[in-house]
């Protein structure tokens, strides 16, 4: 019983990677495509709107923390509130960015996503400290997070 418990787990790491692996991927993508041509604004809105969706991912999976967490504790309004700002803000604030992108063209959009994948570590850290997450997990976002995040801050500065 212990084995097949043992292969699930190490489905569910491989996965994981995969995804953030592959999430991954378009930011190096269009890091080097930024670098290398001139990119059209069309190609710079679609890694805008990926970028919010990444971030809309990465709220998504801290809510299947929060939520699976509150199985094992007692749910009160404090863990609540913490739950509305992990998850609510930064994708409303990603839509914003990505719908004044569309109408204004802001010259910052990168750097304000770049800083909200990177922003949104500190909540892991946050799940860590308090045993709700693993370490291979807090490993496995901070190297998307901090690649990703990376990745748009150097396209925006490459932009300006």
């Amino acid at each position: 019983m212990t084995k097949v418990f043992q292969k699930s787990d190490q489905r569910i790491k491989f996965l994981a990677y995969l995804i953030t692996i592959a999430g991954a991927v378009p930011f190096y993508i269009a890091l080097v495509s930024f670098i290398i041509v001139q990119v059209h604004p069309f190609y710079s809105f679609c890694v805008i709107v990926y970028s919010g969706l990444i971030i809309t991912f990465v709220c998504g999976s801290n809510w299947i923390i929060i939520l699976s967490a509150s199985n094992f504790k007692k749910i009160n309004l404090t863990y609540y509130l913490f739950f509305i700002i992990n998850s609510i803000i930064p994708i409303l604030l990603s839509c914003y960015i990505i719908v004044e992108e569309s109408f204004n063209g802001n010259s910052f959009s990168y750097i304000y996503l770049g800083t909200i994948l990177i922003l949104l570590l500190f909540f892991d850290l946050i799940f860590y400290l308090n045993k709700i997450i693993e370490l291979w997990w807090l490993k496995l976002r901070f190297f998307g997070s901090i690649s990703s995040g990376i990745s748009l801050i150097i396209i925006n500065i490459i932009n300006l």
